[in-house]
């Protein structure tokens, strides 16, 4: 058992490590961890329609359907909602903060 039990934590250190590199790219390019993972996708095909782009992204048919609502959106109203999400962000984060002090 301890074999499998260093194995396993073993993955998970080698996924987590993959996902900081995932964020810190992100990061670097200015984009999220999916938007990542669709250039890359993108970048190795070449040319990908938006139906196999979102099969081979794996996307939930959440993040789709987001992503559909947002096309609706023009580029000003867009930054607007950005902002208020970043708002929103930063008020939460600050609640946590507060959460922890305590």
């Amino acid at each position: 058992m301890a074999g499998r039990s260093r194995r396993g934590r073993a993955g998970r250190l080698v996924g987590t490590a993959n996902d900081v590199v995932d964020e810190a790219a992100a990061a670097a390019f200015g984009v999220n961890r999916t938007d990542l993972r669709i250039i890359g996708l993108v970048a190795a095909a070449g040319t990908v329609t938006a139906g196999q782009l979102a099969t081979e992204a794996k996307l939930s048919p959440i993040e789709r359907a987001g992503r559909a609502l947002l096309a609706e959106y023009a580029p000003e109203q867009l930054e607007l909602v950005i902002e208020v999400l970043r708002k929103g962000e930063r008020m939460q984060l600050a609640a946590a903060e507060r959460i922890r002090a305590r």
